[in-house]
């Protein structure tokens, strides 16, 4: 940490809650109680707005999520956005070489102080023209006395960064725990799957995003299991994957994950003449960071809770370099297809978990297996929040 960082280390944290209100603290309990019943998370917990701001201040607010692609950040004043919840971030590649997360918000009037991915020495708020260096510090504000300010602690907010597998991710609380451990066993596993790609031999496609007319758990559930794909994705992925009998499910503690191998018959590998070996894997990181790998493609994304019944899913895309194009824009088609049927099912969904006419879901084991660990992922996100100090 340098000197002008040490100063600054006193700066106060983001308002945030350790305290389980008494209505979701019984519903965790209740769950925990009845967990070998397999049942759904409360309905409640899909449209109540007390849940959703306990999310938002309660559980986002300490948890890694994907930002983006690490070769985006590469160079001195490259600058990377993402949201954790409801929580902006900038992360920042500085002068020094070092790779920093920063909350986006500028310490004046609350505008951000980057609206974009890009190349700068500085980081500048649009709105009043306050400015900052790249590791967070004050560097000046128009008509005020910087001296004054400084001695206040005005500075950004420090966040937390990690890096995995060539991908950048980001906490808010500036004291979390690495990525590593949060997740111990994600090295091993993607050791083991093979999930490590070199950029020399992918390009990047870009980030998109996509907007869900449902609450981000439902968007998540959705992702996590494929009980739903014989149906849901009869002429899209499940045309190309055994997405259902013969795929191998990895439950652990911290993580879900999932390979799907390719069908002989998959139409569109079938009429480009690929010959696939591997399979698609994929893995879940809570709450809300997804990655996933076929011997074609690579998309990492997160999810963003905009409002309790809407949810924006960002994903960055790289496709393996020589690819016959006709064959690169069919595959990404059918992952397209395959991420609007998802939007379609959670939003018809959302009808019914909004209507207060069931409190529980029954699921089923084992085609709920990945269902159950995410909502044990969830139980134990909101019952830690009560064990932070």
């Amino acid at each position: 940490m340098t000197a002008i960082e040490s100063q600054l280390a006193f700066r106060s944290k983001p308002q945030r809650s350790n305290v389980v209100p008494p209505r979701i603290a019984a519903e965790v309990a209740h769950y925990q109680r009845r967990r070998s019943d397999h049942l759904t998370l409360p309905t409640r917990w899909y449209r109540d707005e007390d849940v959703f701001r306990f999310e938002l201040t309660s559980v986002f607010p300490y948890a890694w999520q994907l930002a983006g692609p690490l070769s985006s950040v590469s160079q001195p004043g490259d600058q990377l956005l993402a949201d954790v919840g409801q929580v902006p971030i900038v992360v920042t590649r500085g002068r020094d070489g070092l790779l920093r997360a920063l909350v986006n918000i500028c310490q004046h009037r609350a505008y951000p102080v980057a609206l974009e991915n890009r190349n700068s020495p500085l980081l500048q708020c649009q709105y009043h023209g306050w400015t900052y260096n790249l590791n967070g510090s004050l560097r000046a504000a128009p008509l005020c006395s910087k001296e004054e300010l400084s001695g206040k602690g005005v500075a950004l907010k420090p966040a937390s960064v990690d890096i995995w597998n060539g991908l950048v991710f980001v906490n808010p609380d500036p004291d979390a725990e690495s990525l590593a451990d949060a997740f111990p066993e994600l090295e091993d596993l993607g050791t083991e799957w093979e999930l490590a790609f070199n950029d020399g031999d992918y390009e990047y496609r870009g980030v998109t995003s996509i907007d869900i007319d449902a609450n981000w758990k439902a968007w998540c559930e959705n992702a996590n299991e494929c009980y739903h794909c014989p149906t849901i994705h009869a002429e899209s992925f499940d045309a190309e994957f055994k997405s259902l009998k013969d795929r191998e499910v990895r439950v652990t503690q911290n993580l879900v994950g999932a390979i799907n191998g390719y069908r002989e018959s998959g139409p569109v590998l079938a009429r480009h003449g690929m010959d696939p070996t591997y399979g698609e894997r994929y893995v879940y990181l809570h709450p809300g960071s997804f990655f996933s790998k076929d011997d074609y493609h690579i998309f990492a994304g997160y999810t963003v809770p905009v409002a309790v019944d809407k949810t924006r899913f960002v994903s960055h895309t790289w496709a393996r370099k020589g690819l016959d194009p006709a064959f690169a824009v069919d595959w990404e088609n059918m992952w397209e297809r395959t991420m609007g049927e998802d939007a379609d099912a959670v939003r018809l969904q959302n009808a019914g978990l909004r209507s207060g006419m069931m409190s529980h879901g029954q699921l089923s084991s084992p085609a709920d297996e990945m269902i159950l660990k995410f909502h044990e992922l969830v139980v134990r996100s909101y019952a830690d929040v009560a064990t932070r100090g």
